[in-house]
């Protein structure tokens, strides 16, 4: 992405919610960085890798070490590589039990 386009990006952003508080403005990124995440999953399984998402880490540290500058925060990690063996069967029901065709 170039600068120019950047800063459109950022200037649209800010023009969407310009009087939103910095926390409904990190629930908005963290939403969108689940998005991002899932997408980036779907298209790693697809090209035949695996991934964990992990939510549950120490921020601070991870800051600290990885000297992440103010301007960000994280949210998550995510491992992306070949299993080591084969994943647990799915426990989701299946589509048509929780589909309803209205046609």
């Amino acid at each position: 992405m170039g600068k120019g386009s950047m800063e459109q990006l950022i200037a649209n952003a800010n023009s969407t919610y310009p009087h939103a508080p910095e926390e409904v403005r990190k629930n908005i990124a963290t939403f969108d960085a689940g998005l991002i995440s899932m997408q980036l999953m779907l298209i790693a399984k697809e090209r035949g890798y695996d991934t964990v998402p992990m939510a549950g880490f120490d921020k601070q540290k991870f800051i600290e070490r990885f000297n992440v500058s103010d301007r960000y925060f994280p949210i998550l990690l995510l491992q992306i590589g070949k299993a080591a063996a084969p994943a647990h069967n799915t426990t989701r029901l299946p589509l048509e039990d929780v589909i309803i065709d209205y046609k």
